[in-house]
């Protein structure tokens, strides 16, 4: 049976697109409607789509588009997605190609299969996808339960992280959820660490405006603040039913020095918990190219995960190449 592909209305999205995200329960945050109203206020048009063979509906997938050169050329970037209940990546792709048929298109996917990795990679490559050649991520992520008591948390920790904790609890001034949320405040805090870490921002303040205004109460912020009353250390998250997922950490040298974000995503955690999430995805780690972060998040005592990372179709070479050449050129200025 042919594959049909629905859009939803942005007001019918707005009901309900959180409902179908949920009904694939996988940790898929970046497909969520807020996250989609984020990126909005970036540039990007969500399009939102169901994939159907008559009634039944075994596909989602919330399409981030950006429409070039007179509205004949489309880039269409998934996060997070498609989300299927069957492995029918070729049909998925057809679809999408039919929907911008009218000229060149550029489709990237990076789905959150989370059990069946490198079995998800292969049914890729056989469905006609292709790796991307330059990748905003490399796939591995670190998925943190919490559906254990705390102290079931605190058995997982490895020591030295359990030791920074106990050290951050003690030399923390404050650690409060901030319902300020002041974009500005959070970008000097970013640019503070971009400065001793000596890389380049990978954030903007844009960007954090555009995250704490989409998201609003579906957004915990924690900070640490000095006895001066200022913020040294913030980690924020968002959750989409049992699911969690980072959104935004930065911490000054004075909050490295107090080991306060061991402290920040620890209440983080604790706020997440009370609000029924029952598994924290830490976001993205490189263990070759950013080792801190990498242990920083490996300390939490979870094991990583292998997703099948990013994978594209073009119908046109050249559109390809260029947004390939677009993503090295974000990722060799930004770190």
């Amino acid at each position: 049976m042919a594959t049909d592909l629905t859009i939803l209305s942005d007001d019918e999205a707005a009901r309900c697109w959180d409902d179908w995200v949920a009904g694939f329960q996988t940790p898929a945050f970046l497909q969520g409607y807020l996250w989609g109203e984020c990126k909005r206020a970036l540039g990007w048009r969500p399009l939102r789509c169901l994939f159907r063979s008559g009634d039944a509906v075994w596909g989602a997938a919330q399409c981030l588009v950006k429409t070039l050169v007179g509205g004949r050329t489309s880039v269409v970037w998934l996060p997070g997605g498609p989300l299927l209940k069957e492995p029918r990546w070729r049909e998925a792709r057809e679809a999408l190609a039919r929907h911008f048929a009218a000229g060149r298109v550029y489709l990237r996917i990076d789905p959150m299969v989370v059990t069946r990795g490198e079995q998800a990679a292969e049914e890729l490559a056989a469905s006609g996808w292709r790796p991307a050649p330059a990748r905003l991520n490399n796939g591995c992520t670190i998925l943190l339960s919490l559906a254990e008591d705390e102290d079931k948390w605190r058995s997982r920790l490895t020591g030295n992280w359990r030791h920074n904790l106990v050290r951050g609890e003690a030399r923390a001034s404050r650690v409060e959820q901030w319902e300020g949320r002041d974009p500005q405040a959070l970008f000097q805090l970013y640019e503070a660490m971009a400065d001793y870490k000596g890389f380049t921002l990978n954030v903007s303040e844009a960007e954090l405006r555009a995250m704490v205004g989409a998201f609003g109460q579906r957004m915990i912020l924690v900070v640490s603040r000095d006895r001066e009353g200022r913020i040294v250390a913030a980690r924020a998250g968002g959750w989409l039913g049992p699911y969690g997922y980072d959104l935004f950490a930065a911490t000054s040298m004075e909050g490295r020095k107090s080991y306060a974000s061991y402290v920040v995503l620890w209440r983080l955690l604790q706020e997440l918990k009370q609000r029924g999430v029952l598994i924290y995805d830490l976001g993205g780690v490189d263990r070759e190219n950013n080792p801190g972060v990498f242990h920083f998040k490996h300390g939490m005592g979870s094991a990583m995960v292998q997703r099948p990372g990013e994978w594209e179709w073009s119908n046109s070479p050249a559109l390809s190449w260029g947004v390939n050449q677009w993503v090295r050129f974000r990722m060799r200025t930004t770190g």
